[in-house]
């Protein structure tokens, strides 16, 4: 389907090698298939998918828990599988495809995102308190929910570890986004890591 609509854009097969291509592609088939697995989903179900998409292609069943501590979530997951929207891959759950996942997301409004986002990063607080080695998830999480001083708070701690595994390219570019993204006066302590 994805090949389908570059050719369609470029004109022919052969000239989608020389096209720019775009960021993210969504094609109306890929989408058609994404909202038929999606409407064999009970609607009460559909809160959880939501919020599994905003976590990441992988679910972590126990911030799943924490938000949703009231519906049974073996039941979900059976239906979700029977949908084929996730699937068990070495004893963890996650979608069965990033297209999938990526057709929950296109199909929110832009206002419900930020909620989405803040809900995932406080029970990933809650779940693991003062785990560092979710700092990187939080701060993305907290970028999006337009938290300012959670993302400054775990930019911190994520650039920390990536330069203890000196991985310096991943630190300057999430420093970098953090720095574009705040007030100057909010900033100092993050340039001055970044010049570091």
């Amino acid at each position: 389907e994805t090949l389908r609509a570059l050719a369609e854009e470029a004109g022919t097969l052969s000239a989608v090698t020389t096209m720019e291509l775009p960021e993210r592609m969504f094609p109306a088939g890929v989408r058609a298939i994404a909202q038929r697995r999606l409407d064999q989903i009970p609607l009460d179900y559909h809160p959880l998918l939501r919020l599994s998409a905003v976590n990441g292609r992988q679910l972590d069943l126990n911030i799943l828990r924490r938000i949703d501590p009231v519906l049974d979530l073996n039941v979900w997951l059976l239906v979700c599988a029977e949908a084929c929207l996730l699937e068990l891959e070495d004893g963890e759950w996650r979608f069965a495809h990033d297209k999938l996942r990526d057709g929950i997301l296109n199909g929110l409004a832009p206002d419900q995102l930020p909620k989405l986002h803040r809900m995932v990063a406080e029970a990933t607080e809650a779940v693991y308190p003062g785990d560092a080695s979710y700092a990187y998830q939080l701060v993305d999480h907290w970028h999006e929910a337009r938290e300012i001083d959670k993302e400054i708070q775990y930019t911190h701690l994520a650039v920390e570890q990536r330069l203890a595994s000196s991985d310096y390219h991943t630190a300057l570019l999430l420093l970098k986004r953090t720095i574009e993204s705040v007030p100057d006066e909010l900033s100092a302590r993050l340039r001055v890591l970044l010049a570091e």
